[in-house]
């Protein structure tokens, strides 16, 4: 399948979900729509991962990241939020770029899910993951500035929570402005222990992984 067929069939699903929203309201079926929009999204950023043809050695190194962040939260899986994913999937986007941050956020978050359980949450952690690592590349040339990477995995915290949460508030069936707000507030614990645990797991890893990745695109011209 050519990349332009990938793009119009990932267009083509986010218009059905529009055109069934505007047919069917979405009182009851909020959060089908919802997850749909999230699949057709990540299948066409996982297009253009593709269109870009990465070489195999970035594979190889993406997927050692994606283990790397699989193995850390289920490592972690006795400190709920206290996680290491969110920033491997920075790094990942800081040190190999914005796609591959993309592939290493939305894949870890799908295989994590394996041991956590998979359900309707799992695509928009996918998404918000998959951002997170996007974003990440958007800045890398800013990374080696300490400011700019805790600002940044501090952020990411906070749109991590904030992303979910609109996950949680339509999973009643429904989304509503206020439940959301009381959502969010109830929340603001877990928001704080996202924020430290991204500093820290960034801070800590970011400059071994910066050295071993350079060794390795130098060594195999990458």
């Amino acid at each position: 399948m050519t990349h332009v067929w990938k793009r119009r069939i990932g267009f083509l699903g986010l218009l059905c979900t529009f055109m069934l929203f505007l047919l069917y309201g979405f009182e009851e079926h909020f959060l089908f729509y919802a997850n749909l929009g999230a699949i057709c999204i990540l299948f066409s950023c996982w297009n253009q991962y593709d269109k870009r043809s990465p070489r195999l050695s970035e594979l190889v190194l993406c997927a050692c990241m994606i283990t790397m962040a699989v193995a850390g939260r289920v490592l972690f899986l006795w400190a709920p939020g206290f996680k290491p994913l969110t920033g491997i999937a920075i790094i990942a986007g800081a040190l190999l770029g914005g796609w591959n941050g993309f592939l290493c956020g939305s894949l870890s978050a799908l295989l994590s899910d394996l041991f956590f359980g998979i359900g309707p949450w799992t695509f928009f952690q996918m998404l918000a993951w998959g951002i997170i690592g996007l974003g990440a590349g958007f800045i890398h040339k800013c990374f080696k500035k300490r400011t700019i990477r805790i600002v940044y995995a501090l952020f990411s915290g906070v749109f991590f929570s904030v992303f979910m949460d609109i996950y949680s508030t339509m999973a009643t069936g429904s989304f509503e402005f206020q439940r959301y707000i009381a959502l969010l507030i109830t929340s603001l614990p877990f928001m704080v222990i996202y924020m430290i645990s991204n500093v820290l797991f960034v801070e800590i890893l970011y400059p071994i992984m910066h050295k071993k990745i350079e060794r390795i695109r130098l060594k195999y011209d990458l």
